[in-house]
């Protein structure tokens, strides 16, 4: 980092030293409160692990990061050295950033393309502009779900289901993840268990609860349209227009139902709180945490390790994963994965201490004592991007079995383009109003799709 900007970098964030004094210093941004990166941070604690080379932690709130990031870039201020991002972020980042592979290659420890190939190909398409792969992913993971598994292993439930709705109770496959034949079955499992236990006529055992604010509840609808076969990126087609716009009636029914889906679970079944809509994942784990709900869902590989600890399982006993294939529609249905990563900043004034950085965080070995000791410690958990570390976890069973049998089916990703940001929020806000029952299905398909296609316009891919 340039001399001069300790000033506005403690105006914007927080900033806190990692390790010890070094020959060198570099300033690397973070999201604020994040348990997944935290892990990472006590390892820097060790000297040891980067020698000669401090990290000063520059934290921001997640809805903060790109903003502050962009701004700093665009100023030219060298304030940060390595910068942080999701995957949709990083189109938006790439031209601020020296490409990895330009770092790699010069490395003659470490061969580029056996450097592609440790990544899940999909991972490796998300930190990729142009074919250049530009940034490293670090951690990341897919949507699933989690219930509590003595509810559904208790032989008076089994029966009562039974007895209710005819055939049994899903249970897990070979691989510890339950999986329902379709959202039918679904929602039954899901109106069995919502209940009022102590009879003061308030539900206190929801069937299904999952996060509905603003960008997680948006991330469940993007899933579901992957699972409906909307490809390549679900938002747009590979005309790079809306798949659910004027042009293709054909498609309007199926994004209609995903809407209608997400507002009925709350409204006509009845199986989810309609306080979802202020829920981020956070709070929604929280609720199923206090034993009030059967199934939650969201991102929630990063909680691996918390539902796993000992405190935990005495509370509500132990959680087991399902995945959300019933919404699946399509021959080639997959799921939804972000991976974020970092980007070494075109203007840092520490590119090799930099580089150094990134090359530690996301090596196999690093990302192997990275979730083992999340996982031993309640810390957060997520799917390595590197292949074989990612077997090995899942392997030892420190992340979510449906987080890695998802991952080994097909993965999509959202469209790599400087507007998705500004398209994700156009079906975001509608997506809030929808499940408030404020707009109807056909409505939130009307104006996401006109949203999409005026953004799209404005940004001259029709021209």
């Amino acid at each position: 980092m340039r001399r001069g900007m300790l000033i506005a970098l403690v105006l914007a964030g927080c900033i806190f030293l990692v390790g010890s004094a070094a020959d060198e210093t570099i300033d690397v941004v973070n999201n604020q409160g994040w348990t997944v990166s935290d892990t990472g941070w006590a390892m820097l604690g060790d000297p040891n692990e980067l020698p000669g080379i401090e990290v000063r932690l520059n934290e921001f709130p997640f809805a903060d990061m790109l903003g502050a990031e962009t701004r700093e870039l665009q100023l030219g201020s060298g304030a940060f050295d390595v910068l942080m991002g999701t995957e949709a972020w990083m189109p938006v980042l790439a031209p601020f950033m020296t490409p990895i592979t330009d770092f790699v290659e010069a490395d003659p420890t470490v061969d580029l393309q056996e450097f592609k190939d440790s990544f899940f190909p999909l991972v490796l398409e998300q930190h990729s502009t142009d074919g250049i792969m530009t940034s490293t992913p670090i951690m990341g993971g897919v949507q699933i779900g989690y219930y509590l598994k003595d509810l559904f292993e208790d032989p008076a439930e089994q029966a009562a289901f039974k007895a209710e709705y005819g055939y049994d109770l899903p249970t897990p496959n070979e691989n510890g993840v339950l999986h329902f034949s379709n959202e039918g079955q679904f929602l039954e499992v899901a109106q069995f268990f919502t209940r009022d236990t102590d009879g003061d006529g308030a539900i206190d055992l929801w069937g299904y609860v999952c996060p509905g604010q603003w960008g997680q509840g948006g991330c469940m609808f993007e899933d579901r349209l992957f699972r409906a076969g909307f490809y390549p990126w679900a938002l747009l087609n590979e005309e790079y227009k809306c798949p659910w716009g004027s042009e293709y009636p054909e498609n309007w029914g199926v994004v209609e139902s995903i809407a209608r889906f997400a507002q009925d679970l709350i409204w006509k079944y009845k199986v989810t709180p309609p306080e979802i809509v202020q829920y981020a994942y956070t709070d929604a784990i929280l609720v199923y945490l206090s034993g009030k709900a059967a199934m939650s869902a969201s991102w929630y590989h990063d909680f691996w390790g918390q539902v796993n600890s000992d405190e935990v399982i005495a509370d509500i006993g132990e959680t087991g994963t399902f995945s959300l294939d019933f919404h699946n529609r399509a021959p080639r249905a997959g799921t939804f994965a972000g991976f974020w990563g970092w980007g070494i900043a075109s203007d840092t004034d520490s590119p090799q201490a930099a580089y150094e950085f990134v090359k530690w965080w996301s090596s196999e070995d690093t990302q192997r004592r990275m979730i083992e000791k999340a996982f031993l410690e309640g810390g957060g958990i997520y799917v390595p991007p590197n292949i074989n570390a990612a077997a090995w976890a899942a392997g030892m069973g420190y992340i979510p079995p449906a987080s890695y049998e998802s991952t080994l089916d097909d993965l999509y990703t959202l469209p790599m383009i400087p507007e998705l940001p500004e398209l994700r929020n156009a079906h975001r806000g509608l997506h809030e109003q929808l499940l408030l029952n404020e707009i109807t299905p056909i409505e939130f398909r009307q104006r996401s799709g006109e949203t999409i296609e005026q953004i799209m316009t404005d940004a001259g891919y029709y021209d």
